[in-house]
């Protein structure tokens, strides 16, 4: 049995090691950055990690303050010693969720309270040198603008409408940190990303901020293990050990990213079984949005009874033709074999998921609760459910359709179970969570087929296959 493990290279296929550059750096004579100026000035002009000791201070431009004091109530009960470690995010949701598990982890391993930054519904692009300028930007002028019917200031103008898109949310109202708190201790930071506040709450100095730089978004790649016989990763520039971390004397380690698939390398035993912990216990726990999801589960027919597909065609690579061409022609040959192995017994096992061909034999003869009663009729076919950011399903997967209709079923069938979740309101800014919820739905019940198909490089589909995989829903 290999003894250590890249996190979250499971998800994908075996971890490739190249070594493009294999340099390890201690970092821990690297002057403190002190507080936070002209962000994206100062970042621009950092060539490596070294060259933060040329940085004095660094500030986000001045911007009036919105924050509301009930923003930061968690990080205002803090114990007298104590030391912390926080990160910024970034990108998607399913990214950002990678990145605050690989930042619980570091905090297990550096014995550090985690400061969570909230959940960012917002296109915000990686960038090391506009970063926190622009979540700070954002937060500030939403929070403006939720203001504008009582306080009419100048970002109440029309040009600042795309900012009402912006939207934050604590990951404890999605999640159950049960598992997480018995292992690192946690606290919101809630709707605010001003460096000064941040310090102000903590009752730091300048002097007791590290804030550890990257040049790009793939530099550092986190070890475990000081004497490793392990390689860079092929993404990855220089080797970053942990124990530097460890050892640092400030109360408060600022990191920029922690996102990465296989950010992290662990080779010790309670680490490894920390990062396995959390894929099995850190678990969606919104209730209303957990019963949404088990009555469309039902509908399907039971729990591991159907296939579930994530198609991903909406962004980016994946909306090109070819790629749309290609991956829709893997995934029907993906589901002509296993369907052909169901058709020639279908009280045989399968041969990757023991039960799901047999379940689907039993769910075809005895639901009583699917919605196009003409599959079960056919018994030419599995349930398949197919999770996607497409906007016509039908017509951008007809060959899937054609060759397994009429048993593919997409969120859009099931509509009448949704409408709850048009009741819930954020607490940011008291906007309607049904449309950010949406796509979780659709990622729960995907995650709950017995065989689940992906896109390959979507991290919508990694999380996915995580649930799948380690999590009983």
């Amino acid at each position: 049995m290999i003894d250590f493990v890249f996190i979250n290279s499971f998800l994908s296929g075996p971890f490739i090691q190249q070594n493009l550059n294999n340099q390890s750096i201690d970092l821990k004579n690297i002057n403190n950055v002190k507080t936070l100026k002209n962000i994206s000035k100062d970042f621009e002009n950092i060539s490596n990690a070294e060259d933060a000791e040329n940085i004095t201070t660094i500030e986000i431009d001045e911007l009036k303050d919105t924050t509301n004091i009930n923003d930061l109530e968690d990080i205002k009960n803090v114990n007298n010693g104590e030391k912390f470690l926080t990160y910024l995010p970034h990108s998607r949701f399913s990214n950002q969720l990678t990145s605050l598990k690989n930042a619980i982890i570091l905090s297990y391993i550096t014995n550090r309270t985690l400061i969570i930054p909230p959940i960012v519904f917002a296109k915000i692009p990686y960038s090391s040198q506009t970063l926190y300028k622009t979540l700070n930007e954002s937060a500030t002028i939403k929070k403006a603008r939720i203001l504008c019917s009582t306080n009419h200031t100048k970002y109440c103008k029309d040009k600042y409408h795309s900012y009402d898109s912006f939207s934050l949310m604590n990951w404890s109202n999605l999640f159950d940190f049960t598992f997480v708190k018995k292992h690192v201790r946690v606290i919101n930071r809630g709707y605010d990303f001003n460096f000064q506040t941040l310090e102000k709450f903590l009752n730091i100095t300048t002097n007791d901020t590290y804030y550890l730089l990257e040049k790009i978004r793939y530099e550092f790649q986190y070890f475990d293990t000081d004497d490793t016989n392990l390689e860079v990763g092929y993404r990855y520039q220089k080797k970053y050990f942990i124990s530097n971390l460890k050892s640092r004397p400030e109360t408060l380690i600022h990191l920029v990213s922690t996102f990465g698939l296989e950010r992290l390398v662990l080779e010790q035993r309670q680490n490894i079984d920390l990062y396995y912990g959390l894929h099995a216990n850190f678990k969606f726990g919104h209730m209303a949005l957990k019963e949404c999801v088990k009555k469309i589960v039902e509908e399907l027919g039971r729990r591991k009874s159907f296939i579930g597909i994530h198609i991903r065609v909406g962004d980016g690579d994946f909306k090109s033709i070819q790629f749309k061409e290609q991956l829709i022609d893997s995934v029907l040959n993906r589901l002509v074999s296993e369907t052909k192995e169901w058709l020639d017994n279908p009280y045989a096992d399968s041969k990757e998921y023991p039960n799901v061909m047999k379940d689907n034999y039993y769910l075809q003869n005895n639901s009583k609760t699917l919605l196009n009663s003409k599959c079960l009729e056919s018994k030419k076919s599995p349930v398949i459910y197919i999770a996607s950011d497409s906007k016509n399903p039908k017509q951008n997967f007809k060959k899937i359709y054609s060759n397994f209709n009429p048993c593919v079923f997409t969120l859009s069938d099931f509509k009448k179970y949704l409408e709850p979740l048009r009741d819930l309101y954020n607490d940011f800014d008291n906007h309607s969570l049904y449309s950010l919820f949406i796509p979780f739905v659709d990622m729960l019940v995907v995650s709950n087929g017995g065989i689940f198909i992906g896109t390959v490089n979507s991290t919508f589909s990694r999380v996915a296959r995580d649930i799948h995989d380690f999590q009983q829903f």
